[in-house]
């Protein structure tokens, strides 16, 4: 769907491209990935709290 976004000119072949959020009203986002190559983040200590945070919320819950 993105190549959609980006070109929708007929006759015309899409650009190879990616394109990544870094920011929303200038505030910090992450991409959070197994593969650490694809994680992104501007913000070091953001992103080591995003990461911190969607692991405590993949975590299920105890047993008492």
């Amino acid at each position: 769907m993105g190549t959609f976004l980006t070109n929708n000119v007929p006759g015309h072949k899409a650009l190879s491209q990616v394109i990544k959020l870094s920011a929303v009203n200038g505030q910090p986002v992450a991409k959070i990935s197994d593969e650490p190559e694809k994680a992104t983040c501007d913000n070091p200590e953001y992103a080591a709290s995003a990461e911190g945070n969607l692991r405590h919320r993949l975590t299920p819950p105890q047993s008492p």
